[in-house]
């Protein structure tokens, strides 16, 4: 139904209960009563100007709209580099039990407004160095592999094992082999004297898809990023992409 406010007499008194009144009337009706009759479908009288237009932050390549949010960020070959290691993920080397790290640099972070879910997109491109020393609980060289797998923590979580998705994780192999293994190399030797891209060189690609409830802890900011295992020594990821998909 139309919205028609109580008139005000020019000789009468002007009561804060009647302008009270009109505006809980034209809040109802704004929010509650409206009706089809009451909006026009010939020609419609949605326009561009009603449209809530995104808000992009240029610097993480972030897209906040009205219904999710899109983005992430893209790291090529000569821009900037970053590691996987060891040391981090086996507490100097001394263990041989391997944890979960963060892997520097690739997080992204965006709003959750609600109950939402988000499809997070990964791909990276490594070379894992070649390594000889004896590590607790590594049979052999051919053993060493280090792996990659994305994870999801609330602003006012700390990282943790438990948070990252294991069953996307990928594997990368250590640059090990000889001639007659790989069939590329002239080289008899194992390690750095192998070509790089026969079996220390991989490119992964996944996708993680994880859903958050309205009254999830971590409705609000939210830090997707990847995560790396390794069981060599050293590894370097020359390019690498995350990219986040919400939707409400």
């Amino acid at each position: 139904m139309s919205f028609t406010p109580t008139s005000f007499p020019a000789s009468g008194t002007l009561l804060a209960a009647t302008m009270l009144q009109n505006d809980d009337d034209l809040r109802k009706y704004l929010h509650e009563g409206v009706v089809s009759g009451d909006l026009q479908s010939s020609p419609a009288w949605i326009d561009t100007n009603h449209v809530q237009p995104p808000r992009y932050q240029p610097i993480p390549n972030m897209q906040h709209g009205a219904t999710g949010h899109m983005g992430g960020r893209v790291y090529r070959p000569g821009q900037w580099y970053t590691m996987t290691t060891a040391t981090f993920t086996r507490r100097g080397r001394n263990t041989a039990s391997p944890s979960w790290s963060e892997l520097p640099g690739t997080a992204v972070t965006f709003d959750l407004r609600g109950a939402s879910s988000a499809v997070f997109h990964y791909h990276v491109c490594i070379y894992v160095h070649p390594d000889t020393q004896v590590l607790a609980g590594t049979a052999s060289t051919a053993d060493r592999r280090v792996y990659i797998a994305p994870y999801a923590r609330g602003n006012g979580t700390s990282f943790s094992k438990g948070l990252v998705y294991e069953p996307g994780a990928l594997e990368v192999r250590m640059n090990i082999g000889t001639a007659a293994v790989n069939g590329f190399s002239p080289n008899t030797d194992s390690g750095a004297r192998c070509v790089y891209n026969v079996s220390g060189y991989g490119q992964r690609t996944g996708q993680y898809l994880r859903t958050f409830a309205s009254t999830s802890t971590e409705t609000g900011q939210v830090h997707f990023g990847l995560a790396h295992w390794s069981l060599a020594h050293l590894g370097l990821v020359t390019s690498w992409s995350v990219c986040v998909e919400a939707f409400y």
